[in-house]
């Protein structure tokens, strides 16, 4: 396994041609799996190519042999039955360490001999009740925490390790607007639910109270999106939510599986406009000009956001609490409109008196 500090940019332990590599790589969770990827490639090598073999003279590897090792994997690859995706990702994580070392091969060469791709496995998206299944097997705060924001904002497990305090805002009816992936190119807007802020302000107090000091600009969440990730996958399968459909497919994707939600609950509603539900969902819109023309009000978004917060609620005492907020706005605006229309009618009846007193005074 690749040795390395995590903050590169400081290391100096770690060799240059893997330094320009982990400089390119930007989420926690890509690093992880390409990690792995050139890994499992460089013990490939060692045994095919030179058992002496370093990072460094990998790096520097003739282009003919370079080339024929490639090749070599790929096969050994497909040999043991390996997907079209797991092979993709393995070719991107090593196709991206020898572009940053300046060894250029024949990637279309190796594109064509890849696997064949399948056709896609149908998965499912979470439910009510398998979020609800989860919440209440889980411990931590912090995960609770997590698990609530990713299920009522339908954002990727990635946006945790961007996630700052000051990114939230206050909305109506308890709900936060939430600024995802904030000062980078990726940035959107989306919401939380007033239950997923209470359980991220019980997380946020938990290490107030444990002597931490927590300015505007703290991350909300400590770990990184792996660390969820693992963990949410490990407690779906402990709770058999989620089954195998095939080697490497689950029914319910432990993560994902929230954002299909999310994303389900927004698109098969008719009184949802589909632009502002791909902007919900931080995706690029599939009318081009909209990516510099399309300007939705935050109000708007949030118009859009207000449709599906019962089905995002997971726990019914909040919807409860939610019907009882609506009922009274209700009243209170049935009211509004008793009390204006008593004082329409009582001027009215100021302007007939009036008139009538005056016809009295000239006769």
């Amino acid at each position: 396994m690749i040795k390395s500090n995590k903050n590169t940019s400081n290391s100096l332990k770690i060799s240059r041609c893997l330094l320009l590599f982990y400089e390119a790589i930007r989420s926690e969770n890509t690093r992880a799996n390409y990690e792995k990827a050139l890994s499992r490639f460089f013990e490939f090598a060692k045994v095919n190519y030179d058992q002496n073999l370093t990072f460094e003279s990998l790096a520097s590897i003739p282009q003919d042999k370079g080339q024929i090792l490639l090749e070599d994997y790929l096969f050994h690859l497909k040999k043991n039955g390996k997907s079209y995706d797991i092979t993709k990702t393995a070719f991107q994580a090593i196709s991206l360490f020898f572009s940053m070392n300046d060894r250029m091969f024949n990637w279309v060469k190796i594109k064509k001999m890849r696997p064949e791709k399948k056709a896609k496995v149908q998965d499912m998206p979470h439910s009510k009740e398998t979020i609800s299944l989860m919440l209440d097997n889980i411990v931590s705060l912090e995960i609770k925490a997590v698990l609530m924001v990713l299920a009522s904002s339908g954002c990727r497990v990635g946006m945790v390790e961007y996630f700052r305090i000051c990114d939230m805002k206050s909305m109506p009816n308890g709900c936060r607007h939430i600024i995802v992936y904030a000062e980078d190119k990726e940035e959107y807007s989306t919401f939380i639910t007033q239950e997923a802020f209470e359980h991220v302000q019980k997380w946020l107090d938990r290490r107030r109270n444990r002597g931490e000091i927590l300015t505007e600009r703290s991350l909300v969440f400590t770990k990184s999106s792996l660390h969820y990730s693992i963990y949410f996958s490990r407690l779906c399968r402990k709770l058999n939510i989620s089954q195998k459909l095939t080697k490497y497919r689950k029914n319910i994707a432990s993560c994902h599986g929230l954002r299909k939600r999310f994303n389900t609950l927004l698109k098969t509603r008719n009184d949802v406009n589909p632009h502002l539900a791909e902007r919900l969902l931080g995706h690029s819109t599939s009318i081009s000009l909209d990516n510099a023309y399309l300007r939705p009000t935050i109000e708007m978004l949030f118009d859009t956001y207000q449709k599906i917060i019962p089905e995002l609620t997971i726990d019914e005492s909040y919807q409860l609490q939610m019907e009882i907020t609506q009922k009274d706005e209700q009243i209170k605006t049935l009211q509004n409109d008793k009390d204006q229309r008593i004082k329409e009618l009582e001027q009215k009846l100021e302007i007939i008196s009036h008139h009538l007193l005056n016809l009295d005074l000239k006769q």
